[in-house]
């Protein structure tokens, strides 16, 4: 039986060599369309690869972390008067020791605090992003150390653990673990030493946590950590909850509106308001956080489901259209081989045995074309991680998972390109191929057609969208955004703690500089992300629920520094005693009422239900402030104080004595601005020699507001290209090898008196039709994704004619000048030489 075996083994390794050396024969006879085929399916394995390593980092963040399954966010939900909803990632401080006591389901619950401070190292100052966490952090997060005990790392008031890479920044090679850090607070300025009790793994990119510093939270309100005094007024704690294995949270979200009606602080609303009116709770598995865009502000950029979902479909779109190339000019010479079929099949060659052959040469071709793929994902992931802020690796596909996914794409490709040009060669009857293929001539021209039609019809409707993507992005950058851009820096922390102090001084310093314009306090500038919001109505108001506006406080000039377009009544100044009525007033301390001057947004006016802009001013508002007294005594236009993605929210602007976050410098045109940032710089060290200068440039801060459609859009025009660029490959095939069955009929018509220019205008009109076709197809493809595309934005172009026409004219042209060459040479050939050819 064992010799039957080998036997067996034997004649099927032979069969196989072969039909492996039958293969590699056929290829180096068709250099030309084997190398289109190679290269074709590389682009497309390329491109594959890198989605599937894209996506796969997607999916896979903090899975790293010990019963990630089993963790969870409580996070918070607020809800509007208007019907919205916030959410929040944060929580109330007291709300985790009362989770834990109700419910049983939660083996371990911690809470963190994340804040900015300034760490003072020899003589050096760091800004650095901290966590103030629980002793009991481990048993929910539980991070791999690789110095310390988890048990015990926490336990200190003045402990502090450290990333590697930034127990390399501060000790280098010396050890860190009993190295000292001083650490600066928020408020008051004061220093405090904190003892390095243990040493973490970075923290990898695919993680919503961004983790260098994670300090033991302080028992008192001293500005290091979050203080619990038992309210549940200020939503400051980030919640972490582990659950017992096999535990659900259906049950427990449904007693958390109950939870808030019991704890939650209502005495400031109005009567009969509950606290799950306001507020309500929910969880998160940490696994989920990522790909959720609900929350505001989180650690680290979320993922975007609507990119995952554009990025995998283009991918498999381009795999089809370099496995159409093959499927196209496999057909295309299949005529050339049915000789070499008949003559196999009269010496006994049965079809399984052709099959066999063909797909393995679809095999082997599949197989360079990954080596190609492998060798060029590998140049490109250095350029492409710097350009989306990914890490993205080859080394990730070395898992059984990614290796069978593969293996199973490559297996998907071979089949899908070459089975059916196998099946069509393996059936060819040698009475038939001997007699005549005029008949298959037809048919397999009709399929290659409907191929053809098919890859350019996506390749015109990815263009379609580039274009429309493109056209958007020019929008957002060249659209009025109805303030002053140019020729601007922010000094961030000017409200923070000390700093506070020295901020009128230091404007009066960087005002006297030969090359500032001027300057202005803010709470926030253009470009931040700012979600306060507050009610505001007036008398004769008939809306159900009052206006939402965006409160901003500034400083007199603030105005005229961004250009603000008034368009009634005046800005605010300091000239008019009701303008700065709050000007050193701390409302916490006042019990009468104070009349103040506001200024309102264009928006605004129109919402609380003003015919015109001059109509407001002088009007009494209403806002959820009792002890404000609002009186309008100005309108300013809109402006795009965020993304052009997001309507322009309703805005009013308060003069008040604090909480200036930001200070604007406005400088002259064609000033040196590096030389001018040293300037403010020193000026800055004069006043506070200890502590770093923070500097933005506003137009920069803007363009972060459209990084992502930035990346986006450049991942989609490049994508787009690749598919154009492997479709015009198998035009270009497909033309070369036309050529030959053209080459009677042109030789007859030229006999016949057609002119060269008559011929090119023939073979370049039977290549276009094809295209002219996909562009009809493309066009309402290309509208469909097009318009969803534009309905993330607020402000966005028109879906003019011009797009659609515009690339389907450069399709046109591309795909004539692809097979222009090819039609050329024909029409130039001698018609005696195809002539004596026997077709």
């Amino acid at each position: 039986m064992s010799g039957l075996n080998t036997q067996w083994v034997s004649r099927k390794a032979g069969m196989f060599a072969t039909y492996f050396s039958a293969a590699i024969r056929q290829m180096s006879h068709n250099k030309f369309a084997s190398g289109i085929n190679i290269l074709s399916l590389a682009i497309g394995l390329t491109v594959a690869l890198i989605v599937i390593l894209f996506v796969r980092h997607e999916l896979s963040y903090d899975q790293w972390i010990p019963n990630a399954e089993n963790v969870y966010r409580f996070e918070t939900k607020i809800n509007q008067t208007n019907g919205g909803s916030i959410f929040i990632a944060q929580t109330y401080p007291p709300a985790a020791p009362v989770l834990k006591s109700r419910f049983s389901e939660i083996e371990a619950i911690t809470r963190l605090h994340f804040n900015i401070h300034s760490l003072h190292r020899a003589d050096q100052v760091h800004y650095e992003d901290m966590v103030f966490a629980e002793p009991n952090f481990f048993e929910v997060l539980d991070i791999p150390l690789i110095e310390g005990d988890k048990a015990t790392a926490l336990a200190g008031v003045s402990s502090v653990i450290i990333s590697e890479e930034r127990a390399l920044k501060y000790f280098g090679t010396d050890p860190a673990m009993g190295q000292v850090l001083t650490i600066e607070t928020v408020e008051g300025g004061e220093l405090r030493d904190f003892q390095v009790t243990g040493v973490f793994r970075d923290i990898p990119r695919n993680s919503h946590l961004d983790l260098h510093f994670i300090l033991s939270n302080q028992p008192a309100d001293d500005g290091f950590g979050f203080y619990d005094d038992g309210s549940w007024d200020n939503i400051m704690a980030h919640t972490y909850l582990k659950l017992a294995e096999g535990a659900g949270t259906e049950l427990m979200e449904a007693e958390f509106p109950a939870l808030m009606d019991e704890f939650v602080d209502t005495s400031r609303r109005p009567e009969g308001t509950k606290g799950s009116d306001m507020v309500t709770g929910m969880l998160t598995r940490v696994t989920d956080l990522h790909m959720n865009q609900r929350n505001i502000q989180p650690l680290r950029p979320v993922g975007d489901w609507t990119l995952v979902y554009a990025l995998t479909g283009i991918a498999v779109l381009i795999l089809a259209i370099a496995s159409i190339n093959f499927t196209n000019l496999a057909l295309a010479r299949s005529l050339s081989r049915a000789r070499e079929v008949s003559i196999r099949k009269v010496h006994g060659a049965g079809r399984r045995q052709l099959l066999s052959q063909y797909l393995l040469e679809t095999a082997i071709l599949t197989m360079l074309a990954l080596g190609l793929a492998l060798i060029t994902v590998s140049a490109v992931l250095p350029y492409l991680n710097a350009f989306i802020g990914k890490d993205l690796t080859l080394e990730s596909l070395l898992t059984v998972e990614m290796i069978a996914a593969v293996f199973s794409l490559l297996s998907f490709v071979a089949v899908i390109a070459g089975l059916y040009p196998a099946m069509v060669l393996s059936s060819y009857r040698p009475a038939v191929i001997f007699s005549g293929l005029r008949g298959k001539r037809g048919k397999a021209h009709r399929l290659r057609t409907a191929l053809v039609v098919f890859q350019f019809t996506i390749s015109i409707a990815l263009g379609i969208g580039a274009t429309v993507i493109q056209s958007q992005r020019h929008y957002t950058a060249e659209r009025d955004l109805g303030f002053s851009i140019q020729d601007k820096v922010v000094l961030r922390w000017m409200n923070w703690g000390h700093f506070a102090e020295k901020a009128e001084v230091i404007n009066e310093r960087i005002l006297a500089h030969p090359d500032v314009i001027g300057t202005a306090f803010s709470n926030v500038v253009p470009g931040d992300q700012y979600f306060g919001n507050s009610p505001m109505s007036v008398p004769g108001y008939a809306g159900e629920e009052p206006v939402r506006g965006r409160p901003v406080n500034i400083d007199e000039g603030f105005f005229e520094l961004y250009e603000l377009e008034l368009l009634a009544g005046r800005a605010l100044s300091r000239e008019f005693g009701q303008d700065n009525a709050l000007l050193g007033v701390e409302m916490d301390e006042q019990e009468d009422p104070v009349r103040i001057s506001v200024v309102l947004s264009e928006s605004a006016v129109q919402l609380l239900g003003f015919e015109s802009p001059e109509m407001a001013l002088g009007v009494t508002m209403d806002i959820s402030q009792p002890l404000l007294v609002p009186e309008v005594v100005g309108v300013v236009k809109d402006f795009h104080f965020t993304s052009l993605r997001e309507e322009i929210l309703p805005t009013i602007f308060f003069m008040v004595s604090s909480g200036f976050g930001n200070l604007t410098v406005r400088f002259r045109a064609g000033t040196d601005v590096p030389a001018l940032v040293s300037d403010i710089t020193a000026i800055w060290k004069d006043f506070i020699p200890r502590d770093p200068i923070t500097i933005d440039y506003l137009d920069q801060n803007i363009a972060d507001l459209y990084e992502n459609d930035r990346q986006q859009g450049m991942m989609v025009t490049a994508l787009a290209a690749l598919a154009l660029l492997v479709a015009c490959l198998g035009l270009y095939g497909l033309s070369a090898l036309a050529a030959t069955e053209t080459s009677r009929e042109v030789s007859i018509r030229k006999v016949h008196g057609a002119s060269i220019p008559a011929i090119i205008s023939m073979l370049l009109w039977r290549f276009s039709i094809p295209v002219l076709i996909a562009i009809g197809i493309a066009w309402p493809l290309g509208w469909f994704g097009s318009s969803q595309y534009l309905d993330q934005f607020s402000y966005r172009i028109d879906l003019g004619m011009v797009y659609f026409a515009g690339v389907g004219l450069a399709a046109l042209l591309i795909a004539g000048l692809t097979v222009g060459g090819h039609a050329f040479k024909v029409a130039r050939s001698s018609p005696i030489h195809a002539l004596r050819v026997r077709q």
